[in-house]
């Protein structure tokens, strides 16, 4: 019975074991399914923040796309402008030539009408001289003014073409810009993908682990609620074994202690009965002795065996049982009398 309820202990031990380890595991499946959850978590706040940043890009692209587009209308409104400004001085020289011309053209109608035919006969070659001076002048003022318009065409051209360099400068800066917030768009979006499918495939593995976690957990704690019934039924039925086993030895207690308790009032009689013939035995050694005081013994016999002989119920020619009792109280005589379980133990003799 005892073995049987250790190897049920030990069984139970083994289960309670593989259930603290099952438990144990899964606590530490659990950590991981939480540190992997965690993982995803930051992976798609990592995958939020690179949309951020793509959508960033995108817009710093659109700007950049919008200034560079806003670059082109200024180029193409600058290069309008030196055209205009090209042809206004232009038309400006036309007219400024124009109108010298047609100043001259009428000083020199008013020359000739104001003199007539003889004046100009007699004109002198001094004057002629002077109108010279005088067209020649008009003719390097026109020159030098040309020589201003071209240089100042030239310098408004060169200053326009300053700009027009500049903003392609500008532009080509853009356009390079562009290429690289391309590429690294590009770039993020293909490291985006990557870690999407990378995060994706860890996710299908984290729930293909807690899936099969989960239904090893399942089957243990079967197994584990099956054993558990099992020690349960075993334990309620090694319990009725065991009271019905106390039942039998308080039963058998029971009727043992009725028995001492028998045997104790028994014992308890056969003392009471050894106290009253001590004391009887004792009474008849005093009047014995009173009577050895009193009277005297006949010729041949003892009184005293005689005595014992009387008290044993035994004829007086059997002296042969009684010679230890007599030996014994005429060793004892006048000294102590005689116990009566001492007789009785050599009556038995």
């Amino acid at each position: 019975m005892q073995a049987t309820i250790e190897k049920l202990q030990e069984a139970y031990c083994d289960k309670e074991s593989k259930f603290q380890d099952t438990k144990s595991q899964l606590v530490r499946e659990r950590r991981m399914s939480e540190i992997m959850e965690r993982q995803l978590k930051n992976a798609r706040s990592l995958s939020e923040q690179l949309g951020r940043i793509i959508n960033d890009r995108e817009q710093e692209i659109r700007t950049l796309k919008n200034l560079l587009n806003k670059r082109q209308d200024s180029k193409n409104a600058s290069e309008t402008a030196v055209q205009a400004a090209m042809l206004k001085a232009s038309r400006q020289a036309d007219r400024r030539r124009s109108s010298s011309k047609d100043d001259f053209q009428a000083s020199m109608r008013r020359s000739s009408s104001t003199s007539d035919h003889t004046e100009c006969l007699s004109l002198s070659s001094q004057s002629v001289d002077k109108m010279l001076k005088e067209v020649h002048s008009l003719i390097d003022g026109l020159k030098i003014k040309d020589e201003a318009i071209k240089g100042l065409q030239e310098e408004e051209c060169t200053r326009r073409l300053d700009k027009i360099q500049i903003l392609q400068r500008s532009i080509q800066v853009l356009q390079d810009q562009l290429t690289q917030s391309s590429q690294h768009h590009n770039s993020v979006m293909i490291e985006k993908e990557n870690m999407i499918s990378q995060l994706q495939h860890s996710l299908k593995e984290s729930e293909e682990t807690v899936r099969s976690l989960l239904s090893e957990k399942t089957k243990v704690v079967i197994e584990g609620e099956n054993t558990i019934q099992e020690l349960q039924e075993i334990i309620q039925q090694k319990d009725l074994k065991i009271k019905r086993i106390q039942s039998q030895l308080e039963e058998a207690l029971d009727t043992k202690e009725t028995e001492l308790q028998q045997l104790r009032d028994t014992l308890d009689t056969r003392q009471k009965e050894l106290d009253t013939k001590q004391r009887d035995l004792e009474e008849s050694n005093e009047e014995l002795f009173r009577l050895q005081k009193t009277t005297p013994a006949r010729k041949g016999e003892d009184p005293l065996l005689n005595h014992y002989s009387m008290l044993a119920g035994v004829n007086k020619g059997d002296k042969k049982e009684l010679s230890f009792c007599w030996h014994k109280e005429k060793y004892y005589h006048l000294k102590e009398p005689l116990n009566l379980a001492e007789v009785e133990e050599a009556l038995s003799h």
